[in-house]
């Protein structure tokens, strides 16, 4: 194992032990959840089963990664909301965790209030890649040719449902 992630790990079991309130030594003494609220084999999927295995080792209890795909991962986050704040139902969670207090204002669950981060896991980075004929070799040229252009240009963003719009309005609206 890289020496990253074995740092990660390390970091990781150890603010777990102490967000359980009660002895450390003690927890866990049954299964943790993870709940990821994308498909299988997505991104954060990924990231959730690269370390569940070390940490079930670690722990010797498993560690399970349960997929709750749906409602740009709303669904995980209010199950994880409302588990008992006791360490063993914890969310594995992408971008969208961090936006929905105000894109979505109405959830039933606080999305900063209602968590207590423990551990950054993986940072993924964002492209923007087009077809080589488009004449544009930038974002800001890119901007430039869709507003001289409406409704020629189409656009696609593999990710979820909460940051398309968001994006693509940022797109139009960017000056």
């Amino acid at each position: 194992m890289h020496a990253a992630k074995m740092t990660a790990l390390i970091g990781l079991s150890a603010q777990l032990l102490l967000l359980h309130p009660s002895n450390a030594a003690d927890y866990p003494s049954r299964p943790i959840k993870l709940l990821v609220g994308a498909s299988a084999g997505g991104t954060t999927d990924t990231m959730a089963r690269t370390i569940a295995e070390p940490l079930s080792s670690l722990f010797a209890k498993p560690v399970l990664v349960e997929n709750r795909p749906g409602a740009g991962g709303n669904l995980a986050a209010e199950a994880v909301a409302r588990s008992t704040p006791d360490g063993y139902t914890l969310l594995v969670s992408f971008t969208s965790h961090t936006i929905n207090a105000t894109l979505c204002p109405k959830l039933p669950f606080d999305p900063v209030a209602d968590f207590t981060p423990i551990a950054m896991i993986s940072t993924v980075p964002s492209l923007l890649v087009g077809n080589p004929k488009v004449p544009a070799q930038n974002l800001q040229e890119l901007i430039a040719l869709a507003k001289s252009n409406p409704g020629v240009l189409t656009m696609a963003i593999g990710g979820i449902w909460l940051v398309t719009p968001s994006c693509r309005g940022s797109i139009q609206d960017d000056g």
